[in-house]
């Protein structure tokens, strides 16, 4: 039996910074939908402040980012990326007002939509230091990248962790085959639904080149049996055992 592929982890686990990787662009329809948004917000801006804007010859300074963004993105990490031992990068646009609040977030790039959507909801209610023209708060338009790693070492992995219960199962799938070894030849695809705690919910045969109902029910019965790493919520994986190479 082979494994399919194995999506490897990376180590490492902080919060802004370089990545590993190349991040992928957002769709044209999300930037426009992000341009819109920041023109109205900019339009708006002008429109409230006209009379009373700061001094452009002033020192500007940048907004500070809160102090438990690091806490907060650990509690943000999305938690199959985690157990997989999978680190990204998102990259977003960020509008402040001038008191600091985060009026909107716009993801732009991302190495998973995932992290994309993780990077979006740890921002939106945080509170930031906001930018100032001399002693004057003013609104800002930011640049942001969440970096989420893995700490402790690469590690196995999720689905190398599923390729170790299989074979540790095989003689239970082998027995199931030897009634059939005869006329079995090929790919029998498994798909499995665990529950938070690692136990197999449901479990289905979704390729197969034989129809045989006793073959099936003994694969079923002996999946529903095995135990896989706990993730905290519900998982599906697939599994291809190859019979007659």
């Amino acid at each position: 039996m082979d494994a399919s592929r194995v999506m490897r982890g990376r180590a490492g686990s902080r919060a802004v910074g370089s990545h590993h990787g190349t991040a992928r662009a957002m769709p044209p329809a999300m930037r426009t939908t992000w341009l819109s948004s920041l023109a109205l917000l900019l339009a708006l801006g002008c429109a409230g402040a006209t009379a009373g804007a700061p001094d452009e010859t002033l020192p500007y300074t940048a907004p500070r980012q809160p102090r438990d963004l690091n806490l907060r993105l650990q509690q943000h990490f999305p938690a199959e990326a985690r157990a997989t031992g999978t680190s990204g990068l998102a990259r977003v646009r960020v509008a402040l007002a001038e008191d600091g609040r985060v009026l909107l977030v716009k993801p732009i790039a991302a190495t998973e939509p995932q992290f994309a959507e993780a990077c979006e909801q740890m921002l939106e209610d945080t509170r930031w230091s906001p930018a100032r023209r001399g002693q004057r708060p003013v609104s800002e338009v930011i640049s942001f990248q969440c970096r989420f790693e893995v700490r402790g070492g690469p590690g196995p992995g999720y689905e190398a962790a599923v390729r170790s219960v299989v074979r540790e199962h095989a003689p239970e799938i082998a027995a199931c085959h030897a009634p059939v070894a005869d006329i079995l030849e090929g790919t029998v695809v498994l798909e499995w639904t665990t529950d938070g705690d690692g136990e197999v919910a449901r479990a289905r045969i979704t390729a197969s080149p034989i129809e045989d109902e006793s073959f099936e029910r003994c694969l079923l019965e002996a999946v529903r049996t095995w135990r896989f790493p706990p993730v905290g919520h519900e998982r599906t994986s697939a599994y291809p055992l190859r019979f007659g190479y």
